[in-house]
Parts: structure tokens; C-alpha cells; sequence
């Protein structure tokens, strides 16, 4: 029988694939908080921080499913990430997603301050919902024992975050 001094150092274990998918809720927290605050001012960082946040969930879920590939591997390209995730997560192998990921892969030349000249508020409410619609499908294909470190840890936390 293991003691719950152990049991308890298991259940915090952080490894790559933990760091990843706490790396991921965070750009996605961010990102949401920055397109929701109604500021114009960060609405371009809020887009592209949403396309790194889709990114990084891909990576994470390619790190917990296939750990043998380079996280690198696919660089910021959203398609290329999915399409080396559709086999081993059916739930992401729907028309939905890729109409999703359509949406979202646009933002990523918001980092570039001459390449964004459709800012409207409405595109990126569209890219936000389905931001959390990809978010909401792509964290169910990591197992629990990763996913209890990640947003459900975050906002188990006090503060003003929770409700933002």
C-alpha cells in the first residue's frame, strides 16, 4: 500500500506534459481577459495571444498523446498541429473543429503590427467562441491526471481572476 505522503507527492508530480497544458491555460486566460476588457488598445495582443493559446493546446495534447515528436514540430501552423492530432483524438476529426480552427488560424498575424487591417470586434468575438469551443474539445483528450494541474487548478485559486 502506498502512504499518503506519496500518494500526495503523485497527485502534484509537474512533468512537460503538465507545463505544457499550464502554459496553454494561461495564454488562453490572458487572451480572453485582453479581447473581453473592452479596451481597443489590446485587442490585436488578445487575438494573437488566442491563436498561441490554440497552439499551444495542440502541443500540449500532441505531448501527453505522443510524446516521441518534437514540440516545435509544426511551428505555429494550426493546421499542421491538427492534422498530426486526428488520429489519436476522433473528437477533433469533425467539420466543426476545422471551421474552428479556419477561424482562429487568421489571428495569427495579429503580432505583427502591419499585418493586421481587420480588426473588427465582431471577427474576433467569432474567433473567440470558437477558440473556446476548440479549448473545450482538445482538453478532453488529455488524460485527468494532467488535466487537474491545469485551468481547474487556476481557478480553484482566490482572486480576482476566478470570474474574469
Amino acid at each position: 500500500m502506498v502512504g499518503m505522503t506519496r500518494q500526495m507527492h503523485d497527485m502534484f508530480k509537474m512533468d512537460k506534459r503538465h507545463y505544457w497544458l499550464r502554459d496553454a491555460d494561461l495564454t488562453y486566460c490572458a487572451a480572453r481577459y485582453l479581447i473581453l476588457s473592452d479596451d481597443l488598445f489590446f485587442r490585436p495582443s488578445g487575438g494573437y495571444l488566442l491563436h498561441l493559446a490554440v497552439e499551444k493546446y495542440f502541443k500540449a495534447i500532441r505531448t501527453v498523446l505522443r510524446p516521441q515528436i518534437r514540440e516545435r514540430k509544426g511551428g505555429h501552423d494550426l493546421s499542421s498541429l491538427h492534422s498530426s492530432l486526428i488520429k489519436y483524438v476522433p473528437a477533433l476529426n469533425t467539420p466543426e473543429v476545422q471551421k474552428a480552427i479556419e477561424k482562429v488560424k487568421h489571428l495569427a498575424n495579429w503580432r505583427y503590427l502591419d499585418s493586421h487591417t481587420d480588426q473588427a470586434r465582431s471577427l474576433l468575438e467569432d474567433a473567440l467562441a470558437q477558440a473556446d469551443f476548440l479549448v473545450a474539445n482538445g482538453r478532453r483528450a488529455i488524460h485527468s491526471e494532467v488535466r487537474f494541474q491545469g485551468l481547474r487548478r487556476i481557478l480553484q485559486l482566490t482572486g480576482d481572476h476566478r470570474q474574469r
